[in-house]
């Protein structure tokens, strides 16, 4: 872009701004901790923004018995991996997922049958957060997301299901 001064002309640097994406999308069964998702910033990049959406987690569990099964949450976690800002810890939250039960009680055998649908999406699961890390002149970093289904403890039930997840980052350069 140019731009005039006084008399003179000069040419100014033009910033850019990139989106890059990780993203998983994968059948579960248990209480798992989901894949990992890395994205690497450039030598010279700024991170502006981190965004984790389309987000969902359906999941399914049935068993007998009187024991109780409580709700299940989801850790959620960004940091930084590699680069000048070491294993910082950038975001760290826990969400209760919804869930919803129905239970049957055979008075015959004196047996009680229950099953739990839970289920998470953006509207409880986004992270959206603006962010200033890196330098112009600096070197490049990576940055991950981390996130882990958590029972209710002592729950002795299976959790079955499919997960979700697309971890952007927003990152400016100039040349």
């Amino acid at each position: 872009m140019l731009k005039r001064r006084r008399t003179t002309w000069e040419l100014c640097a033009m910033t850019t701004r990139h989106w890059i994406l990780a993203s998983y999308d994968e059948p579960f069964s248990g209480t798992p901790t989901f894949p990992a998702l890395f994205l690497d910033i450039p030598a010279g990049g700024i991170m502006k923004k981190i965004l984790v959406n389309e987000h969902v987690i359906r999941a399914v569990a049935t068993g007998e018995g009187f024991q109780a099964v409580g709700p299940i949450w989801l850790l959620q976690g960004v940091q930084f991996e590699s680069g000048p800002y070491g294993t910082r810890q950038l975001f760290k939250r826990g969400v209760v997922l919804r869930s919803n039960f129905v239970t049957l009680y055979d008075a015959g055998t004196l047996r009680r049958i229950y099953t739990q649908w839970t289920w998470g999406d953006d509207t409880i699961l986004e992270i959206n957060q603006q962010v200033s890390y890196g330098l112009a002149s600096g070197p490049g970093f990576r940055v991950s997301y981390r996130s882990s289904l958590n029972p209710f403890p002592d729950t002795p039930v299976t959790y079955q299901g499919r997960a979700q997840c697309h971890f952007r980052v927003l990152y400016e350069t100039t040349p």
